[in-house]
């Protein structure tokens, strides 16, 4: 019944490929869903951010199923798909706050083991101690998925796919 009302509320896409195969453990799914229901509320930094997180995370380990999937909530929170296309090679499209995200997730999941306290004080200055664990937060729940998602083989819907060839004009290409 859970995995029904996800799958209604989840990008026009039914439930997900990657939430379906959690399904093969069933207690799996709602722990993550209710984890993700505790972090919504509280976030304090715009979703648009958490997103661009994701994003860097996704695109830094490889992940096809997430990079895709998060290119879709993009583009359907607005951001033009030319910025996305430039985003590819170049973050000067960027802003400063989307830069900061961006950069200090793309450390963390590269090298984890340099993060050091410089390099949280100054996403921690921009965004507030909350809004720093915020990001780091996102940063580890889409590693996970990244790992999850690779390793389950998971396929791409359709729209994701259709989303990524209209602004890049190809398929995947990491």
């Amino acid at each position: 019944k859970d995995a029904e009302k996800r799958g209604q509320s989840s990008m026009g896409i039914g439930l997900p490929h990657g939430e379906r195969i959690m399904l093969w453990s069933p207690d799996v799914p709602q722990a993550w869903w209710d984890y993700g229901r505790v972090l919504g509320p509280s976030v304090t930094i715009p979703r648009i951010l958490l997103r661009y997180t994701s994003l860097a995370v996704s695109t830094a380990n490889g992940c096809r199923y997430c990079t895709l999937h998060v290119l879709l909530g993009l583009r359907r929170a607005g951001v033009d798909p030319s910025k996305l296309l430039e985003m590819r090679t170049d973050d000067s499209v960027l802003s400063s706050d989307e830069r900061s995200v961006v950069n200090f997730a793309r450390k963390l999941t590269h090298h984890p083991e340099l993060v050091g306290g410089q390099d949280f004080r100054e996403v921690e200055e921009a965004f507030g101690s909350k809004g720093a664990a915020d990001i780091v937060l996102q940063t580890s729940y889409f590693a996970f998925m990244n790992r999850f998602n690779d390793a389950m083989r998971t396929p791409s819907e359709d729209l994701a796919l259709q989303n990524y060839r209209e602004i890049y004009g190809a398929d995947w290409h990491p």
